[in-house]
């Protein structure tokens, strides 16, 4: 990060130093940016890990997502055309990786058959990535010169698969805020706590949703056996089955551009 006095200036890299009437910390939730600007995290929940990795789609495969769902494994699984995207939900501070391969794929068949020939495309450890979840979000998502968005300003749990929903949104509502602004050569603190100001209820919101399904639903059946895990009849059914995907794809305050045209000259 480049300073000019308690200003943020620009970033500096190996190969070359950028300056900027504003830096926009867009990197995600182990923003470097926020980091570097010493921003402060007004709160965090991190009670479970995902383990990410493929399976090819296989034809017979049913074409859209799924979860196995069994006390001490949870797994969700998201058609991806020819493949599978797997989260695969632990507690935090824990990793199969530290275990047996082998033994991690017979579980997987133990609770879903099904899996018997897929999880045979899992070759090593090296076919999976570990997520470090965490819901936080920074008390102040800017200081004079720069703005944090998305995971940067809010790291969002994969529950509801929104982070980039509301990351996009962020964007939005920046763009419209602060364009005038930038162009016209007069944008103050102000206008970047306006955009903090305009997208943190939602990002509370979503937040206290993700928490709420991490400590009720999926911390308590991350251990133990492979029983069925009850799930309420109303779930997906019914004149309300709309509801979810509605508040997932539009969120609580959806943003539009609004910014003019630019036309090069």
């Amino acid at each position: 990060m480049i300073f000019d006095g308690d200003r943020v200036a620009g970033v500096r890299t190996p190969e070359l130093d950028v300056h900027a009437e504003l830096v926009v910390g867009a990197d995600g939730r182990t923003s470097a940016v926020r980091a570097a600007a010493g921003l402060k995290t007004a709160a965090a929940h991190s009670p479970m890990d995902v383990l990410w990795f493929q399976l090819k789609w296989r034809p017979g495969d049913p074409q859209e997502l799924f979860a196995v769902i069994r006390r001490g494994l949870l797994k969700a699984m998201i058609y991806r055309g020819d493949y599978w995207q797997v989260a695969h939900l632990m507690p935090k501070g824990t990793d199969p990786r530290d275990g047996s391969l082998e033994a991690f794929k017979e579980r997987l068949v133990s609770a879903r058959p099904q899996l018997r020939e897929h999880v045979d495309d899992l070759h090593s450890w090296e076919d999976t990535s570990h997520l470090d979840v965490r819901v936080d979000r920074l008390e102040t998502w800017w200081r004079t010169g720069l703005l944090c968005i998305g995971d940067a300003a809010h790291a969002m749990s994969p529950a509801g698969g929104v982070g980039i929903n509301l990351a996009v949104a962020d964007a939005v509502a920046a763009a419209n805020i602060l364009c005038g602004p930038l162009r016209e050569g007069r944008m103050t603190d102000g206008d970047l706590a306006k955009v903090q100001r305009r997208r943190e209820l939602p990002t509370r919101i979503i937040q206290a949703g993700q928490v709420f399904i991490q400590n009720r639903a999926v911390e308590p059946n991350l251990t133990g056996d492979l029983s069925p895990i009850p799930i309420p009849k109303i779930i997906g059914r019914g004149p309300l089955q709309f509801i979810p995907p509605i508040v997932v794809g539009r969120g609580f305050h959806p943003e539009h551009v609004r910014t003019p045209d630019v036309h090069a000259g």
